[in-house]
């Protein structure tokens, strides 16, 4: 019997191709995913500055639970920056990140990076004084 595989650049995708199917012949197919992290919220949240941060993370079609969850702001790994108010908790199936009083310096990219998952990124804008207009709900009379 001759076997053609795809693997498609596509994530959790994958191709098989068979010859005509005939009495004799078993078919097993195995579909591989791949776990992935998730940030609830992404890819932008904006939130008033001396407001609480929480970002929650968690951990898709992961078949076990991470060693570790790193959190990144920008390019540095943040986890133990307790002088900034951080905090992170960490189970089987996700991981949560908090900053007390977000202050504008800490605005900008943070990634959750599980040990045995694709990472994930957001967005966050810190904002001063009053939330922009264009995020404001609508008001009806």
């Amino acid at each position: 019997m001759n076997w053609s595989v795809v693997i498609a650049t596509e994530p959790n995708y994958i191709e098989a191709s068979l010859p005509a199917k005939r009495e004799d012949d078993s078919l097993t197919l195995c579909v591989v995913a791949e776990a992935a992290a998730e940030i609830l919220g992404a890819p932008d949240l904006h939130i008033k500055s001396g407001s609480t941060l929480r970002l929650v993370c968690t951990l898709r079609q992961s078949t076990e639970p991470p060693v570790f969850v790193f959190w990144y702001h920008e390019h540095r790994m943040i986890n133990y920056d307790q002088e900034r108010g951080v905090d992170v908790h960490s189970d089987r199936s996700s991981s949560v990140l908090v900053v007390a009083e977000a202050q504008k310096t800490d605005s900008g990219n943070y990634s959750c990076v599980p040990s045995n998952a694709r990472p994930a990124s957001i967005n966050v804008h810190v904002l001063n004084g009053k939330t922009p207009s264009r995020l404001q709900p609508l008001k009806f009379n």
